[in-house]
């Protein structure tokens, strides 16, 4: 099983960046593998994508590639991020 970080769907996505000819090459051959992501990660690359001035259109094109495809398993995070963010505001000392 492939997780799939905010890196590689930004640069699978994004015709611009440096990366992209290689990463759609690396997705060719991992297209048939089971591969998984978090929510917290698809937050990151919408976030990523609109700070990259990519238009709406483009923001539901990767959303829904994500969360629609049945190769790719979202994993339910945010509530282990809810909890770290809870635990950290509670304890300055923060993430080790």
């Amino acid at each position: 099983m492939i997780f799939l970080e905010a890196s590689f769907i930004i640069n699978l996505n994004v015709t611009k960046v440096q990366n992209h000819e290689r990463t759609k090459e690396i997705y060719k051959n991992i297209k048939n593998e089971p591969k998984i992501i978090s929510e917290m990660v698809i937050c990151e690359i919408l976030t990523v994508l609109r700070k990259l001035k990519q238009d709406d259109n483009k923001l539901k094109e990767v959303h829904d590639f994500l969360v629609n495809s049945e190769d790719i398993k979202v994993l339910e995070d945010v509530i282990y991020y809810e909890k770290a963010l809870e635990d950290t505001l509670i304890n300055p000392i923060g993430f080790f």
